[in-house]
C-alpha cells in the first residue's frame, strides 16, 4: 500500500480474509483499534513466497525475534518437515496510521466500466514505443480514446461506448453544474503501462475513473481481492 499524493502515483490493495485465511486471529493495539500497521519490503516478501509456491497452505504470523518479523512457515514433504521464512518489518506508531487509511476520490468528472483491461493495455504498449505521454478522454456516452503526439507523430485509437457502462459522475452536480461533456487526464504513459503489464489477476469489474485535468484512477476487482491504482496528471 502506498499513501495517496496528488503529486505521486499510488497504490491500494485489499485482500478479504475469508477468500484468503481458513483461520484468522488479531488481536491489535486495543479493542477499539484492533489493527496492526506495519511497513515490509516487497521484494522480500515475494523471494520469501516463491519458496512455498508448491505448498498448500501457509501459517503467516507476526513474531518477535531479531526485531519485529513476518514469519511465513509450512509442513512439506513425508517427512513433515516445516520451512520458515522470517521477514524483517517496521511497525507504525498510531500517529502515522490516519496516513495509511483507504485513499478516497471526493469527486470524479466521468468514470467508465471497462470490459477489459487487457484492450487498454494492448494500446498503450504499442504507443509507448513512440511517445512519452499518453492523454485518455471521453467523451460522455459516445467514445474513450487513447491518444499522443510527438514532433514525428500522432496516435489515437477510438472505443466506441454506447454499449459500456457509464457511471454517473460525482462532480456533476458540484455548484448546480450539469457536468462535463468530455473529461480527460493526460499521464505518463510509462507509469501507466508498467501497471497494467503488472496485473496478474483475473478481473470481473474494471472502473476507470477521470478527474479531469488531475488525476486517473483505476478500479480493479475479482473474488477477494481489490486494486486501486492512482496516477496524478501531467502538465499540457
Amino acid at each position: 500500500m502506498m499513501l495517496l499524493d496528488s503529486n505521486r502515483e499510488s497504490i491500494w490493495c485489499e485482500l478479504s480474509r475469508e477468500r484468503f485465511f481458513r483461520e484468522y486471529d488479531l488481536e491489535g493495539v486495543s479493542e477499539e483499534q484492533n489493527e496492526i500497521y506495519f511497513e515490509i519490503n516487497i521484494e522480500n516478501l515475494v523471494s520469501a513466497l516463491r519458496s512455498f509456491q508448491n505448498a498448500n497452505a501457509l501459517k503467516i504470523h507476526l513474531t518477535r525475534k531479531h526485531g519485529a518479523s513476518l514469519t511465513v512457515e509450512c509442513s512439506t514433504g513425508s517427512e513433515n518437515r516445516v520451512l520458515v521464512h522470517d521477514v524483517q518489518i517496521t511497525l507504525l506508531s498510531r500517529n502515522l496510521w490516519q496516513e495509511f487509511k483507504e485513499p478516497e476520490i471526493s469527486s470524479f468528472d466521468t468514470g467508465v466500466i471497462l470490459p477489459s483491461l487487457k484492450m487498454v493495455k494492448n494500446v498503450v504498449e504499442q504507443m509507448s514505443h513512440f511517445v512519452r505521454y499518453v492523454i485518455m478522454s471521453v467523451v460522455r456516452s459516445k467514445t474513450m480514446s487513447l491518444r499522443a503526439a510527438s514532433d514525428d507523430i500522432e496516435l489515437e485509437t477510438v472505443f466506441d461506448t454506447a454499449n459500456w457502462e457509464i457511471l454517473p459522475a460525482n462532480a456533476a452536480t458540484r455548484n448546480g453544474e450539469e457536468g462535463r461533456e468530455m473529461s480527460e487526464v493526460r499521464v505518463d504513459i510509462k507509469k501507466l503501462g508498467q501497471f497494467l503489464s503488472g496485473q496478474q489477476i483475473n478481473e470481473n469489474r474494471v472502473i476507470w475513473n477521470i478527474v479531469h485535468g488531475r488525476l486517473m484512477h483505476f478500479l480493479v476487482a475479482d473474488d477477494g481481492i481489490t486494486f486501486q491504482y492512482f496516477l496524478p496528471a501531467t502538465e499540457m
